[in-house]
């Protein structure tokens, strides 16, 4: 489908704006980089949890730096080592069942070092000292954390003061997931939409955290790598497109509190990265092919997805890696042709024994089909069908983000974060056709540019220890939104058979500073991290062409938010972490809520949290449990009367996620489960006492696990309970206008298997595997809702689908 043509100045400016916006952040990459070298020095932690593993160790005699590579993988560690640190050093045999801690000393006897684990599981190995060296394991020093978010394992996830979930790649595999859709699911408290006109294919995200709205993810702060991943994280917070393949993650790292004060600015939904897979120390080749197809029901057509990874050092100091995500086919539907790449090609580098750059360069491009909803005689007759033959999506995004890192000293950490995106995106969507021919396309093109950087000291005061961080970061957004309309073109043709207007055009732009600073605070078993977070914002929107007509109405907003945030964790034992928090959030004035017609006099939506759980992880058991409680004040929306959105209205989101997983050991088997139950309500004016539309009370996933030599067989459920579609909260299927569908929506429950063979054996294992998702073709569907006019109608979920996987590493 041929996209609307910008002319030649809009070209020509697109282009100034890029390279304007590629010298500022050279500009701010090297002032930050000079800030560094004026920055003096202190800091330090607890033993981690993942020296205590016990596991079977089968390491000899060789090449230190080849022992502690495989050591660390082995262990879950991230090893640091400097560059030509063991050269010459042969480390000891390592073989039998023990713990890390125990390897470790075993692998360094007699080679004149020590180690040291940091937050994160780095691993460094230092010359030992006659005091610590032979339980260096023991020394009280704390570790520096700096960023929260980098390298997040067991042990960060144990001891962080919030309600926090990581979704491993392995994990994935295993549930047999192929879309973000299908991931977001095994999450609690995280509720994603069934797919339904543009919400639901693969180039789109639409998830709700905690019952807040779910369309395109926008309440939420979502992030790649720590760069922001929405296409305007401020004035378009939005996953219209998603632009990550599900293949290139080695982890979704999702932070529901606890984070606000260091991330934002839409994070009263939490906190959610995007995890790419590290540079490997060896040279590390992976080949990952997959087919899916519906069975039974559904059209039988054949999604194809791969998935490749090449990695590996150039030299001692310098490690790149090309990683590569596909999705290419068709859906269980008329009209889900899809092609989907994503390329993300990375780099580190060490530029001496403490300072590191790294960073990477992303493209990524998506072209679907969208079937749109049916009619309920449409729907009755074959639900597999598609009635909008036009419906597509177009879009593309090139991102760049680099990275400097200076570790000063024991007790000092100062790092700053450039990136840069440019990032098109095109819906064709034809409106409901029982009511009229209409076809619109909304194209929007944004680039966004940012500089963040952190600097984190160490510092004790009496019997307490103190990390004090301070941060800033800059973003400036920049957007150009057009609207084109194709009406009353005659049923059955194509709509560009006939002339398109111009229907509306917008200028729009946004320049956001924000601050923050937070003290995490040691004293014996507590520690307590206060904090605040600084926005100061200026957005606008400037109407070029409103309603096919002439306008130039340019409207600003400009405002400033202070943010408090309190949390804190204490370790009851080794085992057993309590935690709360209380924080406070915002949501972003974003640029079409401006009115491009007269001054609404917008304020921010602020949002109150407050957390309070527990976690426990021993042995065979891990367990946790988090009540919540979301007070949403100055909520935006549309006014049907007045034209445009207004600050009115307040929610109430409370409920409980809880989680366990047992592993029998020596049988093979073990078992997991995870439940949430969430009440999200209004709680003022008509609306009062109603619950928001498409979330579930209850949600919840059960799994088992069974392996056997090299053969696991997995068996999973996914359930959640009835939904409203509608602020109303209609019960019967209603349609209104001939064109608005409203409803209460059934729950379902469907359950997925897996059966994989290990092939070969060792780090670098090929497997082969087979499933069945929705084994038991379980029927269930959404509908578009009272505010979507375009692809309207019943959407069917998918039904049992077969796919098969090979994994092949050399």
């Amino acid at each position: 489908m041929p996209v609307p043509q910008f002319n030649t100045l809009q070209s020509a400016i697109r282009q100034h704006h890029q390279h304007n916006y590629r010298k500022s952040i050279a500009t701010g990459l090297v002032i930050s980089a000079l800030t560094a070298g004026q920055l003096t020095t202190a800091y330090a932690g607890q033993t981690p949890s993942v020296l205590q593993q016990t596991q079977s160790w089968n390491i000899p005699v060789q090449a230190l730096e080849r022992s502690v590579t495989d050591l660390a993988e082995q262990a879950g560690l991230h090893i640091l080592l400097q560059p030509g640190q063991l050269k010459g050093i042969d480390g000891q045999a390592v073989k039998g069942n023990m713990n890390t801690a125990q390897a470790l000393q075993v692998l360094l006897k007699e080679s004149g070092l020590s180690y040291k684990i940091s937050s994160g599981n780095r691993l460094t190995l230092v010359q030992a000292d006659p005091v610590s060296s032979s339980h260096p394991e023991l020394q009280d020093d704390l570790i520096i954390v700096g960023n929260w978010l980098n390298n997040a394992d067991s042990t960060t996830l144990q001891t962080f003061p919030g309600a926090r979930h990581q979704l491993s790649r392995e994990e994935m595999e295993k549930s047999g997931v192929s879309s973000l859709t299908e991931a977001f699911r095994k999450i609690p408290g995280v509720q994603v939409r069934v797919p339904a006109e543009s919400y639901g294919a693969n180039h789109a995200l639409s998830i709700g955290v905690r019952g807040l709205k779910s369309r395109f993810s926008e309440k939420s702060t979502i992030l790649l790598d720590g760069m922001p991943l929405s296409f305007a994280p401020y004035g378009q917070p939005q996953l219209s497109i998603a632009p990550v393949g599900l293949g290139n993650l080695a982890a979704i790292d999702v932070v529901k509190g606890g984070s606000s004060v260091r991330y934002g600015p839409q994070n009263v939904g939490g906190i959610i990265n995007f995890v790419t897979p590290g540079i490997t120390e060896e040279t590390t080749s992976r080949i990952r092919l997959r087919a899916e197809s519906a069975v039974d029901d559904g059209k039988q057509n054949l999604l194809g997805q791969m998935n490749a990874l090449f990695s590996g050092k150039v030299n001692e100091d310098t490690g790149l890696a090309l990683i590569y995500s596909g999705s290419h086919g068709s859906g269980f539907r008329e009209n889900t042709d899809e092609d989907i790449d994503d390329l993300i090609l990375k780099g580190e580098t060490w530029l001496s024994d403490s300072e590191v750059l790294d960073g990477h360069l992303r493209f990524f491009n998506a072209e679907t089909d969208i079937p749109g909803g049916l009619n309920e005689q449409e729907y009755a007759q074959n639900p597999w069908q598609s009635r909008y033959d036009y419906n597509h999506f177009k879009g593309d995004r090139t991102e760049g983000r680099v990275r400097y890192t200076n570790e000063i000293s024991d007790s000092q950490e100062f790092e700053v974060q450039a990136f840069a995106a440019n990032t098109y995106r095109l819906y064709g969507l034809q409106f409901n056709p029982d009511s009229r021919q209409r076809y619109d396309e909304w194209a929007r093109e944004y680039d966004v540019y940012g500089v963040e950087p952190r600097y984190s000291q160490l510092f004790s005061a009496g019997n307490t220890e103190h990390e004090v961080s301070i941060g800033y970061r800059f973003v400036k957004e920049e957007a150009d939104l057009t609207r084109h309309r194709w009406n009353n073109f005659a049923e059955g043709t194509a709509p560009k058979s006939i002339e398109g207007v111009l229907r509306s055009r917008d200028e729009a732009g946004t320049t956001a500073h924000a601050a923050f600073i937070d003290d995490r605070i040691s004293v014996g078993q507590w520690q307590i991290t206060p904090g605040v977070r600084l926005e100061n914002v200026e957005v606008y929107r400037h109407s070029k062409v409103k309603k096919n007509n002439a306008n130039d109405f340019r409207n600003e907003e400009s405002y400033t938010e202070v943010l408090p945030s309190l949390s804190a964790s204490y370790l009851l034992s080794p085992e057993m972490t309590l935690f709360s928090n209380f924080s406070t959030s915002f949501g972003t004035l974003q640029h079409l809520q401006l009115s491009d017609s007269t001054d609404n006099n917008l304020e921010p939506e602020i949002a109150r949290t407050f957390e309070l759980g527990s976690r426990y992880n021993k042995d065979n058991l891990s367990a946790e449990i988090t009540l919540f409680n979301i007070n949403f004040d100055n909520k935006l929306q549309w006014d049907d009367n007045l034209g445009h959105h207004v600050n009115k209205g307040e929610t109430r989101h409370y409920g409980i996620e809880m989680g366990a997983s047992y592993d029998f050991t020596g049988t093979g088997f073990s078992v997991y489960g995870n439940m949430a139950y969430t009440q999200a309500e209004f709680r003022e004016g008509d609306l009062k006492g109603n619950e928001l539309p498409y979330y579930s009370n209850w949600t919840g996933n059960l799994g088992m696990e069974y392996q056997s030599g090299r053969w696991t067989w997995n068996l999973d459920s996914y359930s959640q309970s009835s939904q409203f579609a509608d602020n109303e909260n209609t019960r019967d299927l209603t349609v209104n206008n001939s064109t608005y569908y409203r409803g209460k929506l059934p729950g379902f429950s469907i359950w997925n298997t897996r059966v994989s063979y290990q092939m070969t054996e060792g780090r670098n294992a090929s497997s082969i595997a087979f499933g069945v998702k929705n084994l038991f073709n379980k029927d269930y569907y959404t509908l578009s809702g009272p505010d979507q006019p375009y692809g309207a109608g019943i959407s069917a979920g998918a039904p049992a689908t077969a796919y098969m996987e090979v994994d092949v590493a050399f």
